[in-house]
C-alpha cells in the first residue's frame, strides 16, 4: 500500500494506491485470477482514548472515489516489479483526491470484497481481507483553515 504522509494539514489531498497479488507460495507462475468481481472500499479508523483503532462515522474522510474495481498494472510497472511480485501480481487499487478533515490520528482500512455473480442464486459478497494502512496524523494549519473546511 502506499501509505499516506506521516503528518497531513486538514484538507490535504492524498491518493493511496494498492498493489493486488495472489497469496501464493508456489514457485511457478499463477493462472490468471478474475478481478471482474472484486471491489474494495475505503474508510477511516480513528485512535481512541484507550488507544484502540474504531471506525469513524462517515463524513470526515472524503474522496471522489471511496470505493475502486481493480485495475490492470501498466506493462512498463510490471517490468520493474520483482520477478516473485510480477508473478502474483494481479492489478491494484487507487483512491484517488481522499482527504480527512479533523484533526487526529487515524488509519484507512482498505476491505476487499468479492461480489457475489450474478449467474448464482446467493447474492451479496464475500470480505476477503481488510488492509490497514500506517497510522498518520491530521493537523489543523490554524484555527481559520479549520472553519474554511
Amino acid at each position: 500500500m502506499r501509505q499516506p504522509d506521516q503528518a497531513l494539514h486538514s484538507g490535504h489531498y492524498f491518493q493511496p494506491a494498492i498493489l493486488l497479488s495472489t497469496r501464493s507460495t508456489q514457485a511457478k507462475k499463477q493462472k490468471p485470477v478474475n478481478t471482474s468481481n472484486l471491489v474494495a472500499c475505503v474508510s477511516l479508523l480513528g485512535q481512541t482514548t484507550s488507544g484502540n483503532w474504531a471506525p469513524f462515522p462517515s463524513g470526515i474522510l472524503i474522496g471522489a472515489q471511496l470505493v475502486s474495481g481493480v485495475k490492470a498494472l501498466p506493462e512498463a510497472y510490471l517490468n520493474k516489479l520483482d520477478p516473485r511480485i510480477r508473478d502474483r501480481a494481479v492489478g491494484f487499487l487507487s483512491f484517488p483526491n481522499l482527504s480527512v478533515h479533523r484533526p487526529g490520528v487515524y488509519r484507512l482500512r482498505t476491505t476487499l470484497v468479492k461480489l457475489a455473480d450474478v449467474r448464482e442464486e446467493r447474492q451479496g459478497y464475500d470480505n476477503l481481507v481488510d488492509i490497514d494502512s500506517a497510522p498518520f496524523r491530521v493537523y489543523a494549519l490554524s484555527s481559520s483553515d479549520e472553519d474554511d473546511n
